[in-house]
């Protein structure tokens, strides 16, 4: 009895030694907690890590275009901690192939930054080109052969889907294309 006794003082002593103290609040003139005491009192945030982000490299093709773009703009472009000097260097490394080619001359200066930017985006950028790339992608569907062929099926949808919502990203309707969409898509699709 009494090693258990001896046990249980042992642990208890173990868990105080554990548990954080509790303080108790102090009060100012107001009957409010003093901003010290509620500052011990709050509970810890968890630490959560992100992943790192990442920028995906671009090499000239206009369906591309609007996600590096919209991924430079905001982790790059948008970011004040960087100089222009930084941001330069931060697209020249992102860009590939032809995109590369287009800023090559440009040596690292703020103004160089604002003027290689805005090229790449007349160069890749331009409304009509970035229709015709997901229109063509439309047409260049591969047709399915078999009716069970369920993850082609699903690809020639997530395809298909993508595209759409790229054409309405630019503001075109799909009420603008839909009847001529539909034949292809028909087209593609295996006999039943």
């Amino acid at each position: 009895m009494e090693n258990l006794i001896s046990y249980k003082c042992k642990i208890s002593k173990r868990i105080a030694s554990l548990t954080p103290p509790v303080i108790p609040p102090v009060y100012n003139s107001t009957n409010v907690p003093t901003s010290t005491t509620q500052a011990a009192i709050q509970e810890p945030k968890p630490a959560i890590k992100l992943p790192k982000l990442t920028v995906n490299k671009f090499y000239g093709d206009h369906k591309n275009w609007l996600e590096f773009r919209s991924q430079f703009e905001n982790a790059i472009d948008k970011n004040s901690s960087l100089s222009k000097i930084e941001k330069l260097i931060y697209l020249k490394s992102l860009v590939g192939g032809v995109a590369a080619k287009a800023i090559s001359g440009f040596s690292l200066t703020e103004n160089n930054y604002d003027a290689a930017l805005e090229l790449l985006k007349n160069r890749f950028g331009q409304k009509n080109l970035l229709i015709n790339a997901y229109l063509r992608s439309l047409l260049d569907l591969t047709p399915i052969k078999n009716t069970s062929d369920t993850n082609s099926l699903r690809k020639l949808y997530d395809r298909a889907e993508t595209e759409i919502r790229n054409l309405e990203s630019l503001g075109i309707n799909s009420e603008s294309y839909g009847n001529l969409l539909t034949p292809i898509i028909l087209k593609v699709l295996p006999l039943i």
